[in-house]
């Protein structure tokens, strides 16, 4: 009886001693089992995965991946290159760090560094093969603890190659919650933190949030918010927290940011070892280097006439520095007088460090909707774009009238002046409608592509042309000069061949120099053939005899040369198929063959559905009708199409 107590005995000190032997022992580990920068096969997981510097951040390719023939970490060739992990180790104790490394081929070295919160320290130094065991100092643990493999010498042969595996940190690690950052646009409505519980904890418990101000304001880029997260305790469990965003419609050129605080955690068992999250913000009314895209389609019976001019007072051969405060121009074809504007777009490009937001047309303040950006070495330009439809409209002759600019900041001093880059500039776009109009679809492209010895090709669709005459292009680019012609093209392909077009300043085939400060449109007569808006290019050409019947894109191929040159917008115009109509109520119930909206006494119908069948009864696509209960299709192919109003987007306004 005492032998089996004695056994009984042992057997409790064994099973209890093996307890205390693993109770507390946690892991982080790469075995490199799979060709994954995110493996964690450990009792913990990594806060991110492997970040390349200097390669192609590729698991699977590269002088840094994973080699799955031998299941290891294979480096070959590290000059220029880093590879780094973070973990969290807030509050750990006697962690070791340790590997095996094997040298496949080669003499050179390479050094284990650990971040110490303020710099890295070099822990190991891998020289041939061995293992690695090394024991973390206090200021190598922390909540962005990192390891990070750097070469230790240079000029790496190409078959020179290290591989590594096991790689792991073993310690005490108490439970502990992170939250990660985020980055979103200003347009997606919410950002969305994630905090993570990093190990199990019996019992669960509970943390507060609250959001607080960076650079970005409660209530103008934000809306600040406060809860509670409820945690079970599971290991690696997750809580979310959605932060609503306000799309304030102000270009920001500056990305801004908001934090995420963790505070006043239940039990003290539980860590918070990352306690505020940063949200960044990206401004949607900002955009860098943009090549051009879709942003503005008219359809109906529709036209456009355009103007522009330069605050530069003198040319390229001049004083390219002198600039004035205000410039003045009027429109460089005639809007007819039953005409209806439909939009009225202004453009601004100016050389400075920041953008200018701000400007005054016609006597009013006008704040940019959209700000674009683009550099040449160390020089940049920035570029806005507002709605001015309000200030047009109010005018009662608009072809006559005279417009004027000011109120824009234009840096003319070095490095703009001595390299002849001073740009200060607008032009304005205005669209109408005019029922005796052929039907036409007008697209408008719009970016900020800075060019200089490059070329680009943009290839402009969403259109069927019926027919040639009055189609049109207009280019608008800034920065480009007379004289300079080295090597620049402009050209229009569709379906008829390639097109050089011509005609603007001293464009005229002998050089060729289709960006050279010309006001130009030959669709109208007089022709506007104007070389002196400095700095300003606006040249609108007829493109119907390179337009033929059933044209669906045309593509304009830019090439610039030694002359820098930004691209701003591209605007086509090609008579186009078109069915349009009125969603209306009959009030007087008549119904019956032949009437009419007029007839019927109708009420428009806004916001309704309207589907385009083709001739098989196969879906087209469909819109919505607008405040007058309008509806435009336009761009399709020749053919038979029937229309269809989705009866529960239609509303009765009769009672009962």
């Amino acid at each position: 009886m005492k032998n089996y107590q004695l056994l009984r005995i042992l057997m409790l000190m064994i099973f209890f001693g093996q307890g205390m032997l693993s109770y507390g022992q946690d892991t982080f580990r790469d075995n490199f089992s799979s060709a994954s920068y995110s493996n964690n096969d450990g009792t913990i997981a990594f806060s991110a995965d492997w970040q390349e510097n200097g390669d192609n951040n590729d698991p699977t390719s590269g002088r840094i991946y994973v080699n799955t023939g031998t299941n290891r970490l294979r480096i070959q060739n590290m000059d220029g290159a880093t590879l780094s992990r973070t973990l969290n180790l807030s509050g750990a104790t006697g962690v070791t760090l340790s590997m095996t490394y094997t040298e496949i081929s080669g003499n050179e070295q390479i050094d284990v560094d650990l971040w110490n919160g303020t710099g890295w320290n070099t822990v190991a130094t891998l020289n041939g093969s061995g293992t690695v065991n090394y024991n973390l100092a206090a200021n190598e643990m922390s909540a962005s603890s990192q390891i990070r493999f750097i070469t230790n010498s240079g000029n790496w042969g190409s078959s020179e190659r290290y591989e590594i595996d096991n790689l792991q940190f073993s310690g005490t690690v108490p439970p502990g919650i992170s939250i990660n950052d985020v980055t979103v646009n200003e347009d997606d409505g919410t950002a969305t933190f994630t905090v993570t519980l990093s190990k199990a904890f019996a019992g669960g418990f509970t943390v507060d949030w609250a959001t607080s101000d960076g650079s970005a304001i409660d209530g103008s880029d934000y809306n600040s918010d406060n809860g509670t997260l409820n945690f079970a305790g599971t290991a690696g469990e997750t809580q979310t927290i959605v932060v609503s965003l306000v799309d304030d419609a102000i270009p920001e050129f500056a990305d801004e940011t908001f934090n995420v605080d963790l505070s006043n955690i239940s039990n003290p068992g539980v860590l918070i070892a990352d306690n505020q999250g940063i949200g960044t913000i990206v401004d949607d009314e900002y955009s860098f280097n943009a090549p051009l895209v879709l942003t503005h389609e008219f359809d109906g019976y529709m036209d456009y006439t355009s103007t522009a001019g330069t605050l530069r007072t003198q040319p390229n051969t001049g004083n390219t520095c002198a600039i004035t405060t205000s410039s003045s121009n009027t429109l460089s074809a005639a809007i007819p007088a039953t005409a209806t504007i439909d939009q009225a777009i202004l453009y601004w490009a100016h050389s400075g460090a920041t953008p200018d937001t701000q400007v005054t047309f016609d006597g009013t303040t006008v704040n940019a909707e959209f700000i674009y950006g683009t550099s040449l070495t160390n020089r940049t330009f920035y570029g806005g774009r507002a709605d001015v439809t309000a200030i047009v409209t109010a005018v009662p002759n608009p072809s006559t009238y005279t417009w004027t600019f000011s109120g824009l900041t234009v840096d003319n001093t070095d490095p703009y002046c001595s390299s002849a880059t001073t740009l200060g500039g607008w032009s304005l776009m205005v669209f109408y409608t005019e029922n005796s109009l052929p039907a036409a679809t007008i697209n408008v492209y719009e970016g900020f592509s800075g060019e200089s010895n490059s070329s680009s090709s943009y290839t402009l669709s969403g259109f069927f042309a019926i027919g040639a005459v009055g189609s049109k292009t207009t280019i608008q680019a800034w920065e480009g000069d007379q004289t300079l012609s080295n090597n620049e093209n402009l050209t229009v392909t569709t379906g008829l061949g390639t097109f050089n077009l011509f005609g603007d300043g001293d464009n005229d085939g002998t050089p060729i120099n289709p960006f050279n400060s010309t006001h130009y449109d030959n669709t109208a007569l007089p022709v506007v053939n104007n070389p002196n808006s400095h700095g300003v290019d606006l040249d609108t050409y007829d493109i119907s005899p390179f337009v033929g019947p059933g044209e669906t894109s045309v593509t304009t191929a830019v090439q610039s040369g030694q002359d820098f040159v930004i691209l701003n917008t591209v605007t086509l115009k090609v008579p186009s198929n078109l069915v349009t109509g009125t969603v209306f109520e009959d009030v007087n119930y008549g119904g019956g063959a032949g009437r009419n909206m007029a007839t019927a006494a109708g009420v428009p119908i806004p916001g309704a559905t309207v589907e385009l069948y083709d001739g098989g009864g196969s879906f087209v696509t469909n819109t919505t009708t607008n405040a007058a209960g309008r509806y435009v299709f336009a761009g399709m192919a020749n053919g038979s199409y029937t229309i269809r109003v989705v009866n529960n987007s239609v509303r009765s306004t009769r009672p009962g």
